[in-house]
């Protein structure tokens, strides 16, 4: 059992959730344009927050609670056994269960007070419900295309909560408030006597301090994934996708120097969630369209001079694959440079667990074994 926080301290923390039976939904803000909207979508109330939920000793909820939901987890399990291979960067260990056995923790998302437990997996669970659907569809279609707006709305909900509901992102929390810390220690000051500021103490105010700047963090982030370019990236069963405990990456290829080139909201990001061994959501800064489409312009005159030159059909078959992705909505096929580019996102950017429809864990053993100062933190 935890250490309690007072009541006080933890509702300035926490995020309202209740099922419809209660007149309660999951709490949340949409600003699909800059305007804030006050909507349902699909159970989801698309307004503000105002309390936690409140679970005294005799009412049950799952004490196992997920970080990435087993509904993600499934898409990655082969066989009839329904298992993941799983891969441990701390010790380097494998082993096959099935998704309900990982990525989770007891209590993940639970606050103890002395009246009871304030907890956000019920919230959890309806941004669950609603995203498993949108996301099978996709896995279906193999396309975004079928998706509505509310579809979408949806979608870009849970990359953003996903994103911001991990085991990396409370270490990052961490880190940085440890940072602070030390910083003002060097410079004479006294992090007590900080305005708006109480530093955290221990595990469990990095958990409430984490579930109380989710919702905010996760509103703010809506808009730049819905107003990115989304693809769908595809994997072949024999070389597939594997997915982290941290499972959306970001990367650019721009450099920005001092001011850093990693964000939701800065030019040339690109931003990967795998929904599959065979099937990755690609959410693309637009100025990477508009690449494209001088791309596809150059091609176009090209053809109509010398359309059988080589170097056109070179051409042709490097942005053909994109031309029909952007405007068809067909996965767009990887190459296996690609795929190691993906998968080593996934290295990279999870906490402790790699989870994989096989088990060949060789590309995680090379990362760590060329750089274990940055992989093993």
């Amino acid at each position: 059992m935890g250490a309690t926080l007072p009541l006080k301290r933890s509702r300035k923390y926490l995020w309202q959730s209740g099922t419809r039976s209660e007149g309660r939904s999951a709490a949340l803000v949409c600003d699909r344009h800059n305007n804030a909207c006050g909507r349902r979508t699909r159970g989801l109330s698309i307004a503000a927050a105002s309390r936690p939920r409140f679970i005294n000793s005799c009412m049950g909820h799952p004490k196992v609670q997920h970080y990435v939901p087993q509904f993600l987890l499934r898409g990655f399990v082969r066989g009839t056994k329904k298992q993941l291979h799983v891969f441990d960067k701390q010790t380097g260990q494998t082993f096959s269960t099935k998704p309900h056995n990982v990525a989770g923790e007891t209590g993940f998302y639970d606050i103890e007070i002395p009246e009871g437990v304030l907890t956000m997996e019920p919230t959890m669970g309806h941004i669950e419900s609603a995203a498993a659907g949108v996301i099978d569809r996709v896995r279906k279609d193999e396309s975004f295309t079928s998706l509505s707006e509310e579809d979408r709305i949806i979608l870009a909900l849970f990359v953003a909560v996903q994103h911001l509901r991990t085991q990396q992102f409370r270490a990052n929390l961490l880190d940085m408030d440890r940072q602070l810390q030390r910083i003002l220690g060097e410079r004479g000051g006294d992090v007590n006597n900080v305005r708006n500021y109480t530093p955290l103490r221990g595990a469990e105010d990095v958990k409430a301090a984490s579930m109380g700047m989710l919702p905010g963090l996760a509103v703010a982030l809506l808009p730049h994934i819905l107003d990115k370019t989304w693809l769908l990236l595809r994997a072949s069963p024999e070389t597939p996708f594997i997915i982290g405990d941290n499972p959306v990456a970001l990367d650019n290829q721009h450099d920005f120097g001092f001011y850093g080139n990693i964000g939701f909201g800065v030019h040339g990001i690109e931003i990967y969630m795998p929904i599959s061994d065979t099937l990755s959501g690609y959410f693309l800064c637009p100025s990477h369209s508009e690449s494209f489409a001088r791309s596809f312009a150059t091609l176009e005159e090209l053809r109509t001079v010398t359309p059988d030159h080589p170097e056109v059909q070179r051409l042709q078959q490097r942005v053909g694959p994109m031309f029909a992705a952007l405007h068809q909505g067909v996965p767009l096929p990887c190459s296996s440079d690609v795929i190691l580019r993906h998968n080593s996102l996934q290295v990279l950017y999870a906490e402790r667990w790699l989870f994989s429809p096989n088990d060949n864990f060789e590309l995680p053993n090379r990362m760590i074994a060329d750089n274990p100062n940055r992989l093993l933190k």
